[in-house]
């Protein structure tokens, strides 16, 4: 969620629980570029985020059970997916208006590490920019996040919130939640349990 802080405002995130389908004929690497209100932030290798929803008539993007693990919805019926780290896939979104400067915003969103993930990553983040576009891995340092989870967030059953208040620059009209380092690197940790020889992460409730 994203609302003015001490006011009763819808969120100003557009779909924010991935509930708007084009349709329920969903594929496993479906772009979530095709759902109103999302797009693909990532660093050039053609990857894009991941949609589920319990419409699906397919096993491997259903919800609660997909291909990646077992999660029911933290909001709605859907979710979308994505790999932070390496193929660096982050989910950008737009706002139905543009924040106004030196506004105090409630921002809130969950993250749930899939059952099959055998890795984790620190760094996940959420970063405000004025215009939809994409970016190669190395300008990733050119953002400050905004809300962060700095340790590794290794969170299967269930989710995980970060929440924060942000005062606003003014003009933010999209945001993106994936890796964002800062000048430091962190590897993926290794985990007990898992097959996927690595991680992936699915965001719900922006």
């Amino acid at each position: 969620f994203l609302t003015v802080v001490g006011s009763a405002q819808n969120n100003l995130v557009v779909n924010g629980s991935f509930e708007e389908l084009p349709s329920c004929e969903i594929e496993l690497n479906s772009y979530l570029d095709s759902l109103d209100g999302w797009y693909t932030f990532y660093h050039g290798q053609g990857n894009s985020c991941d949609i589920f929803n319990s419409c699906s008539s397919n096993l491997s993007t259903g919800v609660p059970q997909n291909s990646l693990g077992v999660q029911d919805a933290l909001d709605g019926s859907g979710y979308c997916g994505f790999i932070p780290y390496g193929v660096t896939e982050a989910a950008a979104g737009t706002l139905s208006q543009a924040l106004q400067e030196d506004s105090l915003y409630s921002i809130s969103f969950g993250l749930s590490l899939s059952e099959r993930s055998n890795k984790a990553v620190g760094d996940l983040a959420l970063v405000f920019f004025d215009s939809a576009f994409t970016v190669h891995y190395s300008q990733y340092y050119e953002f400050s996040p905004s809300a962060v989870h700095y340790a590794p967030l290794i969170q299967k059953d269930g989710w995980t919130i970060i929440d924060t208040i942000y005062k606003a620059s003014g003009n933010e009209t999209n945001f993106a939640i994936g890796y964002f380092p800062d000048t430091l690197v962190y590897e993926p940790i290794d985990l007990p349990q898992g097959d996927l020889n690595s991680h992936y992460y699915y965001l719900d409730d922006v």
